[in-house]
């Protein structure tokens, strides 16, 4: 959000103000980034996932999406649930009090399906096909997922200690029902390693 901060303020010197974690540090801040576009002192606001909630403003008619494959890298199974809700919030913001609303969003594969659903709006057509991908995939609300996250101060003595518990669990159950050892999304906090396993 920096960075098109910096190239956006360039475009419309004046005109920006930004919103993000690095601006989040107190609520009276928030609120004066917020009062700054409401009386319009600043008429573009840059920011991160936060501003996807609570804005009603009624001159709102364009909105920018920056880097939204990022969403889709996630390993998990709720990933286009997740990219569909971001993306609808996002639509929210613009378009009220009858002023059209216009969304641009920046990807590398314009032909994934969520967009669509977010541009038509049919989030019931959507409902329909998840909960069918889900149940012939098998994942929740049809089973039950358990999730083991281990962390350790080396990598390869955690994934040793990871493979000798997955050939433990497989013993125990089936083997399409033990999923990993893999690296956690969030893979390093405070230098200890994390890896996970899931079980269905």
């Amino acid at each position: 959000s920096e960075k098109v901060y910096d190239v956006v303020n360039q475009l419309f010197p004046e005109q920006v103000i930004r919103l993000d974690q690095d601006i989040v540090t107190s609520n009276k801040r928030v609120d004066g980034v917020f009062e700054q576009f409401a009386n319009k002192s600043k008429k573009i606001l840059v920011g991160t996932q936060i501003i996807s909630k609570g804005l009603n403003y009624p001159d709102i008619t364009l909105i920018g999406v920056i880097n939204v494959d990022n969403l889709f890298t996630i390993p998990d199974f709720r990933v286009e649930e997740r990219a569909v809700q971001l993306l609808t919030q996002f639509l929210g913001r613009g378009g009220r009090f009858d002023k059209p609303c216009q969304m641009i969003i920046q990807t590398y594969n314009p032909d994934n399906p969520v967009f669509e659903i977010v541009r038509s709006g049919d989030l019931e057509k959507f409902y329909r096909e998840t909960l069918e991908k889900r149940r012939l995939l098998g994942y929740p609300p049809f089973v039950k997922l358990v999730r083991i996250l281990l962390d350790g101060a080396k990598m390869e003595e955690l994934m040793n200690c990871a493979y000798k518990l997955v050939e433990s669990l497989k013993s125990n159950a089936n083997n399409d029902k033990v999923l990993g050892p893999t690296v956690a999304p969030i893979s390093k906090i405070k230098n200890r390693y994390r890896v996970q396993i899931i079980l269905k």
